[in-house]
């Protein structure tokens, strides 16, 4: 065989070793991510009463709907007595069914109980579990609040109040002071 022929035979057994073995090495890599959870303001906090809302994305890359098997948010960490936690309307009218284009909007919420103290704060995770084609198969995100008072700092009006008697005050000396 002539050295330019074996060269050219030499080149097609390596790409056709390399076509063989290639669909192996894929087969062992593992499934990329096609499914993923944000939360736009993943650390809020509020005062006691109020209620914290997480909005977010669920972005479906599968090409198909993904259904839910689990959908649970829950606190692991900190003061959690100051907190209670559920699912958004929004998210649970969709019933575990996150179409082929994503779900964006209200996830869940967290009210500040009441009786929560300045301060108190508690860490969690939003955990969501699908079977294919979602991988992987149990997504997680997690979350923090806190509880927080009013600040001491008065409002414009307020101090535009005690200004204008201050100066109201400051006239009314001065008219005595002339007569």
């Amino acid at each position: 065989m002539r050295p330019r022929t074996r060269a050219i035979v030499q080149v097609l057994l390596i790409f056709l070793a390399a076509a063989n073995f290639f669909p192996l090495l894929l087969s062992a890599m593992p499934d990329p991510a096609n499914w993923s959870v944000t939360l736009e303001s993943a650390d809020q906090s509020g005062a006691p009463g109020s209620t914290l809302v997480y909005s977010g994305t669920i972005a479906n890359n599968t090409g198909t709907d993904i259904i839910l098997d689990l959908a649970n948010v829950s606190f692991h960490s900190g003061d959690t007595s100051a907190f209670s936690v559920g699912l958004s309307d929004a998210f649970l009218s969709t019933a575990g069914d996150i179409p082929f284009d994503g779900f964006s909007g209200p996830l869940f919420f967290v009210d500040v109980l009441a009786a929560a103290s300045a301060g108190s704060a508690a860490q969690g995770s939003l955990d969501f579990t699908a079977e294919g084609p979602a991988s992987p198969d149990i997504l997680s995100t997690a979350f923090g609040a806190a509880v927080i008072t009013s600040s001491g700092t008065p409002e414009p009006g307020t101090l535009g109040l005690v200004f204008a008697g201050v100066l109201a005050g400051t006239i009314l000396l001065g008219c005595r002071r002339l007569r």
